[in-house]
């Protein structure tokens, strides 16, 4: 049995289920669909009967305005991120947020740590490149995505000695 759906005159989609499958040389061809009396079942011979589903979704959800990332890349400081905003998506829309470091900041981007709060950069960041990347999943599972501008590489405060001082004791 195949399922899909079929798009119609007036932007309505039809939802379909053929007891046997539908090659794709068919399905990806145009064909001329006819409507019972009551409106109810649509026929498209060689694909079956549809029934109307309505309108077709939504557009994906589309980046607006990208994460952005605050606070100065140093081992010891935390960093903050918005999440970006985005438009479009079917229904509700939900925004996921990660951090995300690459040794050269141009590529290879790895998973960090979930955005719920700020991240407290360590010696394990060190000379890496930081950014977020934010997913909006709508309510039938199409997603967009954006990403900040990446920051660093992460530096290390240099510790700096001054007048050592040398204690001998006899103890």
């Amino acid at each position: 049995m195949a399922t899909g759906s079929i798009y119609l005159p007036n932007n309505y989609r039809a939802a379909f289920h053929c007891e046997s499958v539908v090659p794709a040389h068919v399905a990806q061809t145009k064909a001329q669909a006819y409507v019972d009396r009551t409106g109810k079942t649509i026929y498209v011979p060689g694909l079956g009967n549809f029934s109307p589903a309505g309108p077709p979704p939504a557009e994906a959800p589309v980046k607006k305005k990208a994460p952005v990332v605050s606070g100065t890349p140093q081992v010891g400081n935390s960093l903050t991120t918005t999440a970006g905003t985005f438009t479009g998506g079917e229904g509700a829309v939900t925004i996921a947020t990660v951090w995300q470091t690459s040794d050269t900041g141009s590529g290879g981007w790895k998973w960090l740590a979930k955005a719920d709060g700020p991240l407290e950069l360590t010696v394990e960041n060190a000379n890496k490149f930081i950014r977020s990347s934010s997913t909006a999943t709508d309510s039938i599972g199409q997603t967009g995505s954006a990403n900040s501008t990446s920051v660093g590489p992460v530096t290390v405060e240099e510790m700096k000695v001054s007048d050592p001082t040398v204690v001998i004791s006899d103890n």
